[in-house]
């Protein structure tokens, strides 16, 4: 693919998301029950204490690995818990720190890393710094090794893609 079209392929995908932001929808209760279901206790808490937004990404992530009839135990908890790094108790990131971040991540991804090491308490660093953050979480809440990887990986382009990374970026970009 062509970097204009790889441009713009990206830049739409993250419209997508964003449209998605203002109004998220409910995924339904059968597949929060069976999420519910595969998470323990802390893990669960920490999927729910994301906005709304990002449980409903979480969510339809899952799904989409379900309904593509992936039964690996590791990617379907890190399709769950993947953006549990984006939680953070003392930088809230609103609507428009999302969207710099996604067309600033989109143009050029310098430029928020540039950001983010600039201004280390602002919500583009928890955005850019969210899949470490979320791995030593997931670590944290007992997930396993290749669980929290695919967290840590599921954001960085540079990664050697397995199998299950591409399934979990796959329908990460899905939704």
């Amino acid at each position: 693919m062509t970097a204009p079209r790889l441009f713009a392929s990206s830049i739409s995908t993250r419209f997508r998301q964003t449209l998605r932001f203002i109004r998220p929808r409910s995924p339904g209760p059968g597949a929060i029950e069976s999420a519910r279901n595969l998470l323990d206790g802390d893990q669960w808490k920490a999927l729910i204490r994301l906005n709304p937004f990002d449980q409903w990404h979480s969510f339809c992530v899952y799904c989409e690995l379900t309904s593509a009839e992936v039964e690996h135990r590791d990617v379907l908890i890190a399709g769950l818990l993947h953006d549990i790094g984006k939680y953070s108790e003392t930088v809230p990131i609103r609507f428009w720190d999302r969207s710099l971040y996604v067309l600033v991540s989109s143009i050029s991804p310098r430029i928020v890393l540039w950001i983010a090491n600039r201004w280390p308490r602002s919500a583009q660093a928890v955005l850019v710094d969210h899949p470490v953050r979320g791995a030593t979480l997931a670590r944290q809440l007992g997930c396993s090794p290749a669980t929290t990887w695919l967290i840590e990986n599921h954001a960085d382009g540079m990664a050697a893609v397995t199998g299950e990374l591409a399934l979990l970026r796959q329908a990460d970009r899905a939704c």
